[in-house]
């Protein structure tokens, strides 16, 4: 692997290199099964978060490895060669922990319980954004899944697309709309 801009902070970069190449071949022996039985990689998973992987983009002051996303581009690459449905959601993983950690609207205890988690126990979060009749709303539209508030907190109705399977959906941030009851 070119080890050019593959810096994370507290890992030495030959070891990091070993086990990607390491992690690569161990995919690459269930991945081929994964795609028959349409089923969640969570050994993969398990062994991301072993080698602290998981949380390769989650600031140093919650436990994380704090690397840049170039880095993680390089992590989500190797991991890629091996397993690419892993790198999908791996990939989903860097980006919510990216936008979790700076995103100024989140409160300050559920950022703590989502990164902590990630570094902790290797919990994976997401992003519901694709609606079956929408698409993607980064090209438009009206989502059809509406918060309504209620007597007892919110009420969440609708379809997502994309997050069958996902072994903790406790941890994801929804897309939609929303309505004062």
């Amino acid at each position: 692997m070119d080890t050019h801009g593959l810096t994370v902070p507290g890992l030495n970069l030959v070891t990091l290199t070993e086990t990607l190449a390491t992690l690569r071949r161990e995919f690459q022996q269930t991945a081929a099964q994964h795609d028959r039985d349409a089923s969640f990689p969570h050994e993969n998973f398990a062994s991301l978060h072993r080698h602290g992987l998981l949380s390769l983009t989650v600031p140093a002051e919650f436990g994380g490895a704090e690397a840049r996303l170039t880095t993680a581009a390089r992590v989500i690459g190797e991991v890629a060669r091996g397993e690419p449905a892993t790198a999908l959601v791996l990939t989903m993983q860097y980006l919510f922990q990216y936008l979790v950690a700076r995103n100024p609207n989140w409160p300050e205890p559920l950022r703590d319980r989502v990164l902590r988690d990630a570094v902790i126990s290797g919990g994976l979060g997401n992003a519901l954004r694709v609606e079956p009749e929408l698409g993607t709303p980064a090209r438009g539209g009206t989502l059809a899944t509406v918060a309504t508030r209620t007597t007892r907190g919110w009420r969440l109705s609708g379809h997502k697309a994309l997050f069958d399977r996902h072994p903790d959906p406790e941890l994801a941030r929804c897309l939609g709309t929303n309505r004062r009851g």
